[in-house]
């Protein structure tokens, strides 16, 4: 280790830090994630009031009852709501949003909400913003004089992807090589902007 192929060799010091391991009682395994489990986890019994039909709920609470410790009070329907809109939007709720809510009596008003949300264009914004980031999406060169670059519609192009759920598979494939498809359309070519998202002088 490393193997021979890799050209790459250990130095002393990485060696004895090696050996230094094995002495101490380094175990080697396989990956824990490519491991079976050796028994199935018994769900901790239910023994409170607040745990409403949620298991993860039921392994909070034994944590929380062997450290003496009570849950926080449940959170009033505008608190849900602002943390729920955050999360998913990135933005607080709008006033229309917070009264279409505090005045949904149903059991599934929370549902309705998450759905709601789940259907705006926030949404696909928010979740835009992190593949934008990863891409390394700019509207300027990033060199130099660092001139404007009209990217905007491949931006446009991938808040719509999220917008109407658009496969994985099919969202990278046309973001890679969308102008090589059959009969490509408008849109798929504009997709392959991505490939254009480097730094590059004029």
């Amino acid at each position: 280790m490393p193997p021979p192929e890799s050209k790459i060799s250990l130095n002393d010091k990485e060696k004895a830090l090696m050996v230094k391991w094995v002495e101490q009682g380094a175990k080697w395994n396989e990956h824990w994630a490519f491991i079976a489990p050796d028994e199935k986890i018994q769900i901790p019994p239910n023994n409170t009031q607040w745990i409403q039909n949620n298991a993860i709920d039921n392994f909070i609470q034994k944590k929380l009852s062997e450290h003496q410790l009570q849950p926080s009070d449940e959170a009033s329907k505008l608190q849900l709501l602002r943390r729920l809109t955050m999360d998913l939007t990135g933005l607080p709720p709008t006033l229309s949003e917070i009264d279409l809510f505090l005045n949904d009596t149903s059991e599934n008003a929370y549902e309705n909400a998450v759905d709601r949300l789940l259907q705006s264009d926030a949404f696909a914004e928010r979740m835009a913003l992190e593949w934008l980031d990863v891409a390394r999406y700019a509207d300027s060169h990033g060199l130099h004089a660092d001139g404007i670059r009209n990217a905007y519609p491949w931006r446009d192009w991938v808040i719509k992807a999220f917008q109407n759920n658009m496969p994985y598979d099919q969202f990278i494939t046309e973001q890679l090589a969308g102008d090589l498809l059959q009969s490509p359309t408008r849109d798929q070519k504009i997709a392959t902007a991505f490939n254009r998202n480097h730094p590059m002088t004029g």
